[in-house]
């Protein structure tokens, strides 16, 4: 899918009114956040994954976005500045945690410079029963997909748990992603908290007439994202190459992760 919904308004409430000390899993860094502006922001997200079929909540009290939210799985989404928006990626059992700061200035952000009105369109391309990209435009391109995040998701073979993949301000060659278990956010076995699952296995040559579709996994060789493949080369990879394989949709960014796009929505 390539989806976009848009979001404005004229007054976000008191900019400075801010919340200290808050935390994220088991990490004690703590971050300082502005609360009107985080929640417009958090809840727009949110929402645009609603609309593409996802179960998403964006927690206000904690600024917790949850993909699913009958999973532990989730994604600080703060604003630390008025200037900036930030991404946190936390584990449960995890003392250090990565955030990832967009870059600094009203042309980056959402909201306008004097901070009372914003507009900006989230875009997701992708889909969320395989890997989606999340972006969120600014006040100045509201179609702008410069920064945002990743949602995957997919399976630990060794256990059979499921895993959410996620990686902050992802472009469509990404193929490495933070790993965490989606029902309780706990780190995956044998992966820190800032290590990733690289979906970077060579791609495949095919033959004349065939498409391969051989399920892809991690370099670690016990991670696997559901609904994708292993590229092949003759496909040609890109930001907005999709094609229709036996009458089903996939898109392939990377030239090493063909994805399965069964979601349908309603528009």
């Amino acid at each position: 899918m390539y989806f976009r919904k848009y979001f404005a308004g004229n007054t976000i409430g008191a900019l400075n009114e801010r919340q200290t000390g808050v935390t994220f899993g088991a990490a004690s860094t703590t971050y300082t956040v502005y609360k009107n502006q985080t929640k417009i922001l958090g809840n727009a997200i949110a929402e645009t994954l609603r609309s593409a079929g996802m179960n998403a909540v964006y927690d206000e009290q904690n600024f917790i976005l949850y993909p699913d939210k009958d999973e532990g799985f989730g994604i600080g989404i703060i604003k630390t500045a008025l200037a900036t928006h930030t991404f946190v990626f936390f584990g449960s059992d995890a003392t250090l945690n990565s955030a990832a700061v967009t870059s600094s200035g009203t042309s980056y952000q959402p909201f306008d410079a004097s901070g009372d009105a914003y507009k900006f369109y989230v875009t997701v391309i992708g889909d969320p029963q395989s890997l989606l990209r999340v972006h969120i435009g600014t006040y100045s391109s509201v179609t702008s997909t410069s920064y945002g995040f990743a949602i995957g998701v997919g399976k630990d073979i060794r256990n059979n748990r499921k895993v959410r993949f996620t990686t902050s301000n992802p472009t469509y060659s990404t193929v490495a992603f933070f790993t965490r278990y989606a029902d309780d956010c706990s780190l995956v076995d044998g992966i820190t908290y800032s290590g990733g699952a690289s979906f970077s296995q060579t791609a495949v040559t095919g033959t004349t007439g065939y498409l391969m579709l051989i399920p892809a996994f991690a370099t670690n060789g016990f991670i696997t994202m559901d609904n994708a493949f292993i590229g092949c080369s003759i496909l040609n990879s890109g930001s907005t190459a999709f094609y229709s394989i036996n009458g089903e949709e996939y898109y392939y960014p990377a030239s090493t992760l063909l994805l399965k796009c069964p979601t349908q929505i309603s528009i």
